[in-house]
């Protein structure tokens, strides 16, 4: 009942202007109803007044949402130490693979991992950041761990059919994975990489198939 709670929200600060506690619960719930620009102003009214951990990562969030990177990596930055908001975790580690940051991408992903076992995210980030720190063999141990932990989760067999195109040049494997993942629901990172796979295996015409489902 979000318009329920905004309006008691709005009333208690009809009263106390300048309370950090409402200020920045108001700004959360402005973030829930995906309003970013009135969350990033209570927020930081909030943050002014008093810096608390929620606040600092609402703050975040909404610049990851507004596209705004480098303020948010500035506010997952102050918080992440003593953060255990999972979605702090994964937005802040897809920021850095992005940014290509991959030694922090990936200590920060074993943290994740540990905090979060029973979410496949973090599994996810920690197979793509061993990837790129070259720790290959990691990687793959990580990937067959997600799939058999979470077969429903078409990302994982994304990665999965990655690491054995990448180590061991399986692409009859990876083909599979690939398409595991679009039953999955994983539509355009399925249909990519089996273009791409096609191509490799020199059979354009379903590679060219499979680019046309992208368009």
């Amino acid at each position: 009942k979000y318009i329920d709670a905004k309006k008691i929200y709005l009333n208690i600060l009809n009263v106390d202007k300048e309370n950090p506690v409402v200020l920045s619960m108001l700004g959360l719930l402005y973030l829930k109803m995906c309003c970013f620009r009135k969350s990033e102003k209570y927020l930081k009214k909030s943050y002014s007044i008093k810096p608390l951990y929620t606040t600092i990562e609402g703050l975040g969030l909404v610049y990851y949402y507004l596209g705004e990177e480098y303020k948010a990596i500035d506010y997952f930055e102050q918080v992440i130490q003593y953060s255990n908001n999972f979605e702090v975790y994964d937005k802040y580690i897809k920021l850095l693979l992005d940014r290509r940051f991959y030694k922090s991408a990936y200590e920060l992903s074993v943290k994740a991992y540990n905090l979060f076992p029973l979410k496949p995210e973090p599994l996810s980030n920690l197979v793509y950041s061993s990837i790129n720190v070259g720790k290959l063999k990691e990687a793959y141990n990580y990937a067959t761990r997600l799939v058999q932990r979470f077969p429903k989760f078409g990302d994982g067999w994304i990665k999965f059919g990655i690491i054995n195109e990448v180590m061991y040049r399986d692409i009859d494997l990876a083909y599979k994975c690939y398409k595991k993942a679009l039953a999955c629901g994983e539509k355009f990172s399925a249909n990519y990489n089996l273009a791409i796979n096609a191509s490799q295996s020199k059979d354009y015409k379903k590679a060219l198939y499979y680019s046309c489902l992208l368009c």
